[in-house]
């Protein structure tokens, strides 16, 4: 077990964040940065404003005072390691979005701990790492085996390695199953093209 985070957002901010983190959802960026600013003079060593700023300057496409503020804190806070493993995947730099992202998996008592193993598994596998994907996927259907994004992830992971009976027969459940997810349509069309190539592949005999 580990200790979360350290002075990670005290209650007098926290409405401030709030609504801040409102304003970014609906893409009022300009609106919700006096927010953090006066979260910051209110709680200047605290890490929940300087991950707020690292995040709202990541959106606004800052990347390099985001990375500043990010590698300031992601050792400290759990929260920040996983949101500088994100900003560090979308750069495509994976090692050290996975040494990040190894940071916030070690604390068993962070909240968004779930999320953190599927983009894992999402690097590794980009990486090459099945093995490693795979154990990462494998945890998180052990806490949410309900999730349609673990076996969605886990028939990409299939078709990376190979496996590609697996991930069709996977997928058919699904389909079967009627189960709804944002990644079922892209999933599908990667399902699609590989039968089409298999198709082709196969050899045709009486010809």
């Amino acid at each position: 077990m580990s200790s979360q985070n350290v002075a990670e957002t005290p209650t007098t901010v926290e409405p401030l964040l709030a609504l801040s983190s409102l304003h970014v959802e609906a893409g009022r960026l300009h609106q919700a940065l006096p927010l953090i600013l006066r979260a910051q003079d209110l709680a200047p060593g605290a890490i929940g404003p300087k991950l707020a700023l690292a995040d709202l300057l990541a959106e606004q496409g800052d990347d390099p005072e985001a990375r500043t503020l990010y590698e300031e804190i992601w050792r400290k806070s759990s929260k920040a390691a996983h949101h500088y493993g994100r900003f560090l995947h979308a750069l495509g730099e994976h090692a050290l979005a996975r040494n990040a992202l190894d940071r916030a998996e070690a604390d068993v008592l962070y909240s968004e701990r779930y999320h953190v193993l599927l983009l894992r598994s999402e690097i590794a596998q980009s990486q090459g790492d099945f093995a490693a994907a795979l154990a990462d996927l494998e945890k998180a259907r052990r806490m949410n085996g309900e999730d349609p994004a673990v076996t969605l992830q886990l028939i990409r992971l299939q078709i990376a390695r190979g496996d590609y009976a697996d991930a069709i027969a996977l997928f058919a459940d699904l389909e079967a199953r009627r189960i709804e997810h944002p990644l079922v349509p892209a999933v599908g069309l990667e399902i699609s093209a590989l039968r089409a190539r298999l198709a082709i592949m196969q050899p045709r005999f009486g010809s």
